[in-house]
């Protein structure tokens, strides 16, 4: 609609009073319509907690090596025995004691931060692939390699072996160091590992057609592959002479039920096979449905399918079993996180966290004093220790669900918190730190 303005008939003697109302009218309009918005600035999670959560001081921090990428340092770079921590500082194979961060001994130069502690002895690999044993209470060398295993990235200690891993698998004797084997197959193997039996179980992802996940056994006397399933994950559980572990959906084999194989370790051979279908899917209507991410803990099977996690008992007909039904507090973009433990599921969307009773199925809340992104949640003890990306570490109650202290770390990517010696020990990329456990959390 078009408004229609007629000129103003001017009198003489009202000009001033007129232009002076005009001009109070735009001053009134200019307090509240500064601008019309120029849409140039956006306002997101521009909040912080109401919840004031203690802060404390580490007890000691020194520098460490960073990993080679962030997905290692997810892994861990530092070892623990002895009342001791091992870490890798200047390239340096060091030895600090736990409660002081005392520096105690080093060794070596050039090593990775690639550390492992077994039975007294420290196993350590160094960027040229030397691999070296060194006595854990004073430093000193205890063998080097014969054979060395350039790009390690994780060690494993299992049955008088220590095993490389850098995309191929080698066992070295753990008296001496001499090389054993190496492992016959041609492609590269990311890890982990799983020993059981006389086997030694990897699994990586095959491309030609199409990609699928192969479970690899090796036998652990001489690194020959004993045998290997397509379509099978990494194993979920050792039971006996058998593991256990998940069907892998692919476009060729699209099974869409959560299915769980049990498969003989020495051959290979399939024992069982059970079928999971919590949300009563109709294979004959639905086209495509992906199946669950399960596993076991103590006689239950769990099933994490988006906001919900579904639980069988063990041994039972999953058809006949009573199967239990477990859903995140919150919606959106949640998904299990960690769990059973104390009693609890936990889930995350990598902003909150929250938690549901096994016990009658209620909500739980962690987000007192959260305030940014999850980094990584870690359970120890009695506590939650929640890192963020704005590197603060909070510990959490479990139980009562209320923060009880919080570490700035000033650290961004962190590898597991773990507990050694009374001590509470964070691990950022180039700095570990350590602060007494809570006795809240004890």
């Amino acid at each position: 609609m078009i408004q229609m303005f007629h000129p103003i008939k001017w009198l003489p003697g009202r000009v001033t009073v007129m232009l002076a109302a005009v001009t109070l009218s735009m001053l009134a309009g200019s307090a509240v319509y500064a601008h019309v918005d120029p849409h140039t600035s956006y306002v997101g999670n521009n909040l912080d907690t109401p919840v004031q959560v203690p802060a404390i001081k580490d007890y000691w921090a020194m520098a460490m090596d960073k990993p080679a990428d962030d997905e290692a340092m997810s892994g861990g770079a530092v070892a623990a025995g002895e009342n001791k921590l091992f870490l890798v500082q200047g390239g340096q194979l060091v030895a600090v004691q736990t409660r002081t961060g005392k520096k105690l001994w080093s060794f070596g130069s050039g090593i990775k931060t690639t550390v492992v502690y077994e039975n007294g002895r420290v196993y350590a690999a160094a960027n040229n692939g030397t691999l070296y044993a060194v006595d854990a209470a004073n430093g000193k060398k205890l063998w080097t390699s014969s054979i060395p295993s350039k790009g390690v990235s994780q060690l494993y200690v299992n049955g008088g072996r220590l095993y490389a891993l850098n995309g191929d698998i080698q066992a070295y004797r753990i008296t001496d160091g001499s090389l054993l084997w190496r492992d016959d197959y041609k492609e590269s193997l990311p890890g982990p590992l799983l020993f059981a039996g006389e086997r030694v179980f990897a699994a990586n992802i095959e491309s030609g057609a199409y990609s699928y996940e192969v479970l690899h056994a090796f036998n652990l006397q001489n690194g020959k592959e004993a045998w290997n399933k397509m379509n099978k994950g990494f194993p979920i559980a050792v039971e006996g002479d058998t593991v256990i572990v998940q069907r892998q959906q692919t476009i060729i084999d699209k099974g869409m039920l959560t299915t769980l194989d049990t498969l003989g370790i020495e051959t290979g051979k399939a024992i069982q096979s059970v079928e999971y279908n919590p949300e009563k899917i109709d294979l004959d209507k639905q086209e495509f449905y992906s199946p669950g991410s399960a596993w076991i803990s103590g006689d239950q099977v769990y099933i994490a399918v988006g906001l919900k996690v579904y639980a069988y008992p063990r041994n039972e007909d999953p058809d006949k079993a009573a199967m239990q039904t477990y859903l995140s507090p919150s919606a959106g973009d949640v998904r299990y996180a960690l769990g059973p433990y104390a009693g609890r599921l936990i889930f995350s969307d990598s902003q909150s966290v929250f938690g549901v009773k096994l016990v009658n199925k209620g909500p739980v809340f962690y987000n007192g004093g959260l305030s940014n992104p999850v980094a990584r949640i870690d359970l120890i003890g009695g506590g939650m220790y929640v890192a963020q990306t704005d590197g603060r570490l909070v510990a959490i109650d479990l139980v009562k669900a209320q923060p009880v202290s919080q570490l700035l770390t000033y650290g961004r990517v962190f590898g597991p918190t773990f507990k050694a010696d009374g001590m509470i020990v964070v691990q950022t990329k180039g700095k570990l730190l350590a602060f007494p456990e809570p006795a809240s959390l004890k």
